[in-house]
């Protein structure tokens, strides 16, 4: 499996390519900031047979699809899952990963390849530089890199 973009989409999965979705997140860090509110990212990462991820992680878009809200988006930024822009602190942002989670789990799509979905949660801390969150993402999604 390859990842790649035309600089806009995900070519797999068509979600947000990490380039936009950093300048989204940058910009909504920015509001938060001016209006005193939490945002956060939820990670999620499929573990499996990476050979065959692909049909997976179109399947768990389409799940993303009807299940993020009109005030979040996500992106594709990791080879093996997504990241998803919360408007709200750890504990909202919990709360999606938890919708997200219990499509899943409803069975309504099958998910040959992936064998466990890890969910982590970011939390941006307010009037701190961006990079020291972009960072923090970065190394919950690649701990051992």
């Amino acid at each position: 499996m390859e990842f790649s973009n035309d600089g806009f989409r995900d070519s797999l999965t068509s979600a947000l390519a990490p380039y936009l979705f950093q300048q989204l997140l940058e910009r909504e860090a920015a509001a938060a900031d001016r209006e005193n509110r939490k945002v956060s990212v939820g990670i999620i990462q499929c573990v499996g047979n990476t050979k065959a991820l692909s049909y997976d992680l179109t399947a768990l878009n389409s799940i993303l699809l009807t299940t993020v809200r009109s005030d979040e988006f996500y992106s594709r930024a990791v080879a093996n899952g997504f990241w998803l822009f919360i408007r709200g602190d750890q504990a909202a942002a919990e709360r999606a990963l938890e919708r997200i989670r219990n499509e899943l789990q409803s069975g309504k799509i099958a998910l040959t390849s992936i064998t466990e979905v890890l969910y982590q949660v970011v939390e941006r801390n307010s009037q701190r530089d961006i990079t020291d969150w972009l960072g923090r993402i970065d190394r919950a999604s690649f701990p051992n890199e």
